[in-house]
Parts: C-alpha cells; sequence; structure tokens
C-alpha cells in the first residue's frame, strides 16, 4: 500500500507523482551518498464552495450582530444596490485599537463560514487600518477609528439607503446612524 511506512513506488508510479509534486529539500550529503524520500499521500481537502443562497440582508444583520458582540464601534449598514452594481450591502464599523479590529475580523469570517457556510475574500489583512472583507452582495469596512473619519465612507454613500438594524442589541455599545436611519 502507497501510504504505508517503507512503501516503494514503482518506476511509473514515482513519475507521475513527480509530475504533480516540486519537492525542494536541503540536505547536506556526503559524495556518493543517496537522499531516501518517503512520500506519504494526505487526506484531500474539498474544494471551497461558496454558498449563493444566503440572503445579503440578513448576512448583513447577523454580521451587524456580531460585531457589536465582539465589542466594535459606530455599525452601521447601507443598502447600496439602487446605486451599485458590484454589491448589494455594505456594513461599516470601527474598532478602538489594532487588536479589537482584527478580533472582529476573526469574528465575521467564523460567523459566516459557520452560520451560513460563506467564504470570505479579505483586503488589508495585514493593516491596521482598513480591512475589507468581501462576501459577494455583502462588503464589510473594518476601520480603526482615524481611518473613518478620514475616508467618511458614509458620506461617499450618502444618496444609498441607510438600514436600521433591529436585530442588534447593543448592551450600551455605539451604533451611530442606523437607529435614525429609514430602511
Amino acid at each position: 500500500m502507497l501510504g504505508s511506512p517503507g512503501a516503494r513506488l514503482s518506476r511509473r508510479s514515482f513519475d507521475a507523482l513527480a509530475t504533480r509534486l516540486v519537492i525542494t529539500v536541503k540536505h547536506n550529503l556526503r559524495p556518493g551518498q543517496k537522499l531516501g524520500i518517503e512520500i506519504y499521500p494526505g487526506p484531500v481537502a474539498p474544494p471551497r464552495q461558496l454558498n449563493n443562497d444566503a440572503d445579503p440582508r440578513e448576512l448583513t444583520f447577523a454580521l451587524a450582530q456580531a460585531a457589536v458582540d465582539k465589542s466594535a464601534t459606530d455599525v452601521i449598514a447601507i443598502d447600496i444596490s439602487e446605486v451599485s452594481s458590484f454589491a448589494s450591502y455594505f456594513l461599516i464599523l470601527s474598532g478602538t485599537n489594532n487588536r479589537l479590529l482584527h478580533s472582529v475580523v476573526d469574528e465575521l469570517r467564523d460567523r459566516a463560514r459557520n452560520d451560513f457556510g460563506i467564504h470570505v475574500r479579505v483586503e488589508g489583512q495585514e493593516s491596521d487600518e482598513w480591512i475589507l472583507l468581501d462576501f459577494g452582495s455583502l462588503i464589510v469596512h473594518c476601520f480603526s477609528t482615524q481611518a473613518r473619519e478620514f475616508y467618511q465612507l458614509e458620506r461617499l454613500w450618502s444618496d444609498a439607503t441607510h438600514l436600521n438594524i433591529p436585530e442588534v442589541t447593543t448592551s450600551g455599545r455605539s451604533l451611530s446612524n442606523t437607529q435614525a436611519a429609514t430602511s
């Protein structure tokens, strides 16, 4: 059996594997010494599939709640479907420090994957100012407080509809602009 320790490969099997594998080996061999390599096939991960059946509005509200649960501030949702062709919703939030910002991003990724079966594309993961999560029809902008004041996305998208997020319970945390907005 190929996967058992000490298994030998025929030349044909090895050639077939070698065409699919690139192996880099660092070695300290003496002249004439041969390098023995054993190859164990590992489990094959299923291909990533995006769940296109998730309702973007429901996803927006669920991720808004998750962000507030992780202490994000100034969480707002904007329906951009009438003024944009690339997405339906924006969720904009702030984190008061770098560690909090990355914690919120991790929570949103986990919540989307576990509750909705959606994998996210992330831009700016190394950044401490602005991290963008692209869920397809929902784009989440996670800002530091200073970057949010500088870019002012709410003002840039002021012609879009700001949503009221009734499901979000704040426990004293700030949800500016959402309580007065209309859906």
